[in-house]
């Protein structure tokens, strides 16, 4: 009997950095009848490599999955976190021309997409958007305001916009495939990447992620297993303001990525988390001063191993977003689903030396603590 692991392939950025972490494949040994294709970490995916030998002795089951680092995982998820604010028009312009550019084969197979906006909510817990945001009716109805953009969302803005900011409608559900179109036969891609652009003044991207993930709790926002991305494209650097009382408020409250990535494996069991940002060096915008912010989304993508991109001189998106796709869903922690669900997970071993895990989805789930060796190796599950 088998279970399939593949890790996967990634998506989005730059040219100019490509640090990236370790990846591993769940290379299968059987072949496994009927199976959920949709589910990257069922036992029971048709048509597809699984990676699970499983040998009952007594009551002890033993599965085994052999791991190739050199090889990619099965799905990757990636969050576009977008600037919303007047100043990004051009270059959301060329960020939507280079997703044209790639079109879907330069994403991986497997791959989901969402986006959300930059705008950061109060932090009294109300739901409004911050107090330090310029045109708060605009944020109010942001469709990427604390949620992910949907067909839903951008009926909203143009019925009380009517504004042709977003020329397209929107698709159904906040992720979606690359090769997903809305109900005219636009790229959902495209058609839920124009932004609003307003007046913000608060373009806190990281702050925005983090109130997101606090808000949704225990319920995941990437898929079992994934590769996952959130990738901030930005003219300055979070908390986009930039002096006073609010923006040390925003400051104090900001994630690093080791918050971020402990707010994401709280409710998420995901192979990999992966920051990229597409920001500035240097103020280079017109009307965008962020001098004593720091440089927040390049020190975040930085530290996960992602990818960053200068914005005042990238002038080819498209080799930036497929930079981002080679490095984006590379893995870092093996994540498999048992054949059984197990009442009790008697141990893992990795190339025969017992490693530390933990045990996700009652039973079912198995997430190694440890980044796996950079070589081919055997993991071998023993439950009950």
């Amino acid at each position: 009997m088998t279970l399939n692991q593949t890790c996967g392939l990634a998506f989005m950025t730059a040219a100019l950095l490509t640090g990236c972490g370790q990846d591993y494949d769940l290379s299968t040994i059987d072949r496994a009848p009927g199976v959920d294709p949709s589910n990257p970490l069922s036992a029971d995916r048709a048509g597809v490599d699984d990676g699970a030998n499983e040998v009952v002795e007594d009551d002890t089951i033993d599965e085994t999955f052999e791991i190739d680092t050199q090889e990619a995982a099965p799905v990757a998820d990636y969050l576009f976190v977008v600037d919303s604010s007047v100043s990004m028009a051009g270059i959301i312009r060329d960020v939507r021309q280079g997703l044209t550019a790639i079109g879907v084969d330069g994403f991986p197979e497997g791959t989901k997409i969402a986006v959300m906006t930059t705008t950061p909510a109060a932090l009294d817990g109300s739901g409004e958007p911050f107090p330090g945001v310029v045109d708060i009716e605009e944020a109010r109805i942001d469709p990427g305001f604390q949620q992910l953009i949907d067909g839903e969302s951008l009926v909203t803005w143009k019925n009380e916009r009517k504004a042709a900011r977003y020329t397209n409608e929107g698709c159904n559900g906040g992720w979606f495939a690359p090769d997903d179109r809305n109900d005219l036969g636009v790229p959902c891609v495209l058609a839920i990447t124009a932004v609003p652009l307003y007046a913000a003044n608060a373009e806190a991207g990281l702050v925005a992620v983090k109130q997101l993930l606090l808000a949704r709790g225990s319920e995941p926002l990437f898929r079992d297993g994934a590769a996952a991305n959130i990738i901030f494209i930005s003219d300055t650097h979070d908390p986009g303001l930039g002096r006073g009382k609010m923006r040390e408020k925003l400051i104090r409250f900001r994630p690093d990525y080791r918050e971020l990535s402990t707010l994401v494996n709280d409710a998420n069991v995901v192979s990999s988390l992966k920051v990229h940002a597409i920001a500035p060096m240097t103020e280079c915008v017109q009307g965008e001063s962020w001098k004593g912010i720091g440089t927040s989304y390049f020190d975040v993508a930085k530290a996960s191993g992602g990818v960053i991109v200068d914005v005042c001189t990238a002038d080819d998106y498209s080799a930036v977003l497929t930079d981002m796709t080679d490095v984006g869903a590379r893995p870092t922690h093996g994540v498999f689903t048992l054949e059984n669900k197990a009442a009790e997970v008697l141990g893992v071993e990795v190339d025969g030396q017992a490693v530390g895990f933990s045990v996700k989805r009652d039973g079912k789930v198995i997430k190694l603590d440890a980044k796996l060796p950079a070589s081919k190796s055997s993991v071998k599950v023993s439950y009950r």
